[in-house]
């Protein structure tokens, strides 16, 4: 893994204006379950959206994540979430500076856009 330099931050201000520019949900976004649960979006489908609570996110070209590791098997109907207006940091990566090999890559944060769920969360893990 290298070290975040002045490309990285440029690489990083772009795909943040990126994703800022979309108003609906994104792989990486966090999810405030009814219960106060939080979770964070690792899959958008059409019509539904899956969440997670642990897992890898890497911040992608057009702004929007792609997720490593395991989803929740629940799908959730997107009519169920409501933007908060509120964006909390989510941690990802990226290869730097925008190549791709293997250990060559950077973390950071991002803002995320914080989505209200009428959902309890827990009770679907049981």
């Amino acid at each position: 893994m290298d070290k975040f330099d002045t490309r990285d931050l440029e690489i990083l201000t772009e795909r943040t204006h990126l994703r800022e520019q979309r108003a609906d949900p994104l792989v990486g976004d966090f999810v405030d379950f009814a219960d106060g649960h939080f979770e964070r979006v690792s899959h958008v489908w059409p019509e539904w959206l899956q969440t997670t609570e642990v897992g890898s996110f890497h911040l992608c070209g057009t702004g929007n994540g792609s997720f490593s590791g395991g989803l929740c098997p629940f799908w959730i109907r997107k009519d169920h979430f409501r933007d908060s207006g509120t964006k909390r940091l989510g941690e990802f990566w990226f290869f730097h500076p925008g190549r791709w090999m293997a250990h060559n890559w950077v973390e950071c944060q991002a803002p995320c856009r914080v989505w209200n769920c009428d959902y309890l969360r827990r009770t679907m893990h049981k």
